[in-house]
């Protein structure tokens, strides 16, 4: 008896073995396919300029994103000649919401949890053990006809992401969460495509989003700069003038 659980202890520490090895091996894959871990690791700060397109009532916004590591977001889109402000300076959401007036004001809980979460959309497969995300490897998926790996991503805060990576090339061609909206649970997932090279890195320049079986708007990048210098107080709530 002693023998039989010893010799499944062996095999269940090989598989769990086999099985970490399989997910690293994917994760490397990943790396080299957006131009090495050395380079995503060296990212610090990013600009983005593009649209955001409603695919609802066919219109586009301008927009602009700022992002600078560890936890600094900025967000501009610009809405019926009025622009719409949204931040995170690493302790404070705050947005500028020019139809409810043309003060800053800090959110409210629900959209400052958002927008927290966002600053760690910036690469999560890198460095995910020192920022405290859980990958499991779930096994091979397909994806509108191309075979994936799906992921899943477990957050400090217990919020699940399911990232979908292309078996031949190991980039992310989807990512799927679950969100609880009036008491229903949604699937909101975004599309990545367009792949183009900025300093040495490949960033997916459209960004598709689906809200359960709508499709929700369409994210179309036109520039990236990587490492551009962004100065601390773009990130910070302005004063209100006396």
């Amino acid at each position: 008896m002693r023998k039989k659980i010893i010799l499944v202890l062996i095999i269940f520490l090989i598989v769990h073995f086999v099985f970490s090895m399989t997910l690293e091996k994917l994760l490397q894959k990943n790396y080299e396919a957006k131009g090495g871990l050395e380079n995503l690791k060296a990212i610090k700060t990013l600009y983005i300029e593009g649209k955001m397109i409603n695919t609802q009532q066919n219109v586009e916004m301008p927009m602009k994103m700022w992002f600078k590591k560890p936890n600094k977001i900025r967000t501009e889109v610009e809405m019926m000649g009025k622009k719409i402000v949204q931040a995170y300076d690493g302790e404070k959401a705050w947005w500028i919401m020019p139809f409810l007036g043309p003060e800053p004001k800090l959110m409210p809980e629900e959209q400052a949890k958002n927008i927290k979460e966002q600053k760690d959309s910036l690469s999560p497969l890198v460095d995910y053990k020192k920022r405290g995300i859980k990958i499991e490897l779930l096994g091979k998926d397909d994806f509108e006809g191309t075979e994936v790996y799906k992921l899943k991503l477990t957050y400090k805060n217990g919020k699940v992401v399911y990232y979908y990576l292309d078996a031949d090339t190991g980039i992310e061609l989807k990512a799927e969460s679950f969100v609880s909206r009036g008491g229903e649970e949604r699937k909101v997932e975004t599309v990545f495509s367009d792949y183009k090279k900025v300093n040495g890195i490949y960033f997916p320049f459209t960004m598709e989003m689906k809200s359960g079986d709508i499709n929700s708007g369409t994210m179309s990048f036109t520039k990236i700069e990587v490492n551009k210098e962004i100065p601390d107080s773009i990130f910070e709530m302005p004063k209100k003038e006396k």
